[in-house]
């Protein structure tokens, strides 16, 4: 065992400190390879912080400082043949069940929560009664449509920018409700101000 600022080493490279890897030519990009028994580099890379207790626990940070082609981007991503999903949840080292797994971006790029198989482009699985997606805003927040590549709103569902007591399905980007339900259960279609 190697200890560097340590002087007895529990493992077979030990630092304390930083370690930093240099920029060679205008090549910056750097890597951490875990080489399989085979020589193919299959194997898994565990980021540990702490030692699991409440007595040693710890937190890993993934950030980026500003750079002209990046700036500040973190990357988490897979290589161009694989098809196993970016996965976020719980289980020490890896999950040993679906129910470890919080979320997954599949190989398609579709995101699951709570659902490790997603089917469409964002997928919600939560077994609470009346749960699953909550949108809140300051004024009118809603759900919105746009056809194609426009970000702009073309339909839109929500509460009513004209009474936040009440639901309605709008078009455009203002308060321009089309069907409204008042909370004492009134109905109007083609005005925002039913009885």
């Amino acid at each position: 065992n190697m200890g560097i600022g340590v002087v007895s080493p529990n493992n077979k490279l030990e630092v304390d400190g930083h370690i930093g890897f240099s920029k060679n030519g205008t090549n910056g990009n750097r890597y951490l390879l875990i080489e399989g028994a085979d020589g193919t580099y299959a194997g898994t890379m565990n980021i540990q912080a702490g030692f699991g207790s409440t007595a040693a626990g710890g937190a890993v940070k993934l950030y980026a400082q500003a750079h002209a082609t990046y700036p500040g981007s973190v990357w988490i991503g897979r290589g161009s043949g694989a098809a196993g999903s970016i996965m976020f949840g719980n289980g020490g080292t890896g999950p040993s069940s679906a129910s470890q797994i919080h979320m997954v971006v599949s190989s398609s790029g579709k995101v699951g929560i709570g659902e490790t198989s997603p089917g469409s482009a964002l997928e919600v699985n939560d077994s609470s009664n009346y749960k699953g997606v909550h949108i809140r805003g300051n004024a009118a927040p809603c759900l919105t449509f746009g056809q194609n590549t426009s970000s702009v709103a073309e339909w839109k569902l929500g509460i009513s920018g004209f009474d936040g007591n009440a639901f309605s399905i709008g078009t455009g980007t203002g308060a321009n409700d089309r069907f409204i339900i008042k909370d004492n259960g009134n109905v109007g279609i083609g005005t925002s101000y039913p009885p």
